[in-house]
């Protein structure tokens, strides 16, 4: 068993809970505050729950409180270790799912759970990579680990992930040209959809959407995963035009060295949406592009709009929401400028054409940087 990180644990909490605050603008502060060298310890939840201190003007501690409440409430149901020996006895059903998914034969690359990757490859976790794969022919072939980023929700897709590229390198020429959105929207697709056939885990593949999306709104364009979210976005449109019979055409045009002709897929625009979800799991993949961007606010502009829901007088507002009277004012102007509230003699209350979103969530703070 691998005992997870405390970021890891805190951050598959934090992709988890549904909080108050705009989440990509939060991580930095999660990513700040916890890190993936120490390992889980009741030390970790400690930290979470002391981490906000009382300060009365900032609006953004209130809002953090009841997030952090939340990601505590999701610690506690989270599993601190990682049976990685269950997953390598999974290896040849995954070989048998990946070779019904692409019609193509492989033998599983030997799985490896280390501190650092092997000498010369360190780069690549300066990069951000959980997970690397050392193809045949070299040394220390396989597909290895980091320990440190071990998560118990997204290291079987990446490990699922790691051996579709183990399958198709093995089916490649040695002159064969890599086209990173292709293969590694391949990898995504595939990845997720052979996790749900082994084990109906609806969970952990939202947990992973949510963690794709977020990862692609705030890591360094240098990191790996940064554009993985867009290279499955892309796939999902190909599939939606033609199904499982376009993702085979492309197949054939990749394994056979046509790099022009596998790039000229990316031409989206003239597709046409043809081909529906036929199963849950088509249906899953599908919406992993799902994510509308809220309206985003400061804290207290939010904390004002949740205390208006019903009319109120300025000095209620101040009271409700802990912040000065003339503060209130600022702020109030500034909303009533975006639209969002409106005035009716001395009481304020939310817009309408505003109050839906923000019942839908659609409207949300961002986290101070």
């Amino acid at each position: 068993m691998i005992i997870l990180s405390e970021l890891k644990v805190v951050e598959d909490a934090f992709f988890k809970a549904d909080l108050i605050y705009y989440k990509p603008s939060l991580y930095s502060f999660i990513e700040e505050n916890f890190s993936e060298n120490q390992p889980y310890s009741l030390k970790t939840l400690a930290k979470l729950r002391k981490i906000v201190k009382d300060s009365k003007d900032r609006a953004h501690d209130l809002i953090l409180r009841e997030d952090i409440k939340k990601i505590d409430k999701e610690i506690k149901s989270s599993p601190k270790e990682f049976d990685e020996n269950i997953w390598k006895d999974f290896l040849p059903k995954i070989r048998h799912e990946v070779k019904t998914a692409l019609g193509l034969d492989f033998k599983p690359r030997s799985i490896f759970f280390e501190e650092s990757f092997p000498e010369g490859l360190g780069t690549f976790e300066k990069k951000g990579a959980s997970s690397i794969t050392i193809f045949e022919g070299q040394n220390n072939a396989g597909i290895y680990f980091l320990k440190k980023r071990i998560s118990s929700f997204y290291t079987p897709l990446l490990l699922i992930h790691e051996q579709l590229h183990s399958c198709l390198s093995q089916n490649k020429t040695k002159d064969q040209i890599y086209v990173e959105w292709f293969e590694e929207g391949i990898a995504m697709w595939f990845s997720i959809l052979i996790y749900y056939k082994l084990t109906k885990n609806k969970e952990v593949i939202d947990i992973y959407k949510e963690r794709n999306y977020i990862y692609s709104k705030v890591k360094p364009e240098y990191n790996f995963v940064k554009r993985y979210f867009e290279y499955i976005k892309i796939m999902s449109c190909l599939y939606l035009s033609g199904g499982p019979k376009l993702f085979g055409m492309m197949m054939v045009d990749y394994l056979s060295n046509k790099r022009e002709k596998v790039n000229k897929y990316l031409d989206l625009e003239k597709y046409d949406i043809k081909f529906l979800p036929k199963s849950d799991i088509e249906n899953l993949l599908l919406n992993m592009t799902l994510f509308i961007e809220p309206e985003k606010t400061t804290p207290l502009e939010y904390l004002i709009l949740k205390s208006i829901k019903k009319p109120k007088t300025i000095e209620t507002i101040a009271m409700l929401t802990g912040a000065p009277v003339d503060v209130v004012q600022k702020f109030l102007f500034r909303l009533q400028v975006k639209g969002m509230i409106v005035a009716k003699d001395k009481y304020l209350e939310m817009n309408w054409r505003k109050k839906d979103l923000f019942e839908h969530k659609l409207i949300r703070p961002i986290y101070p940087f």
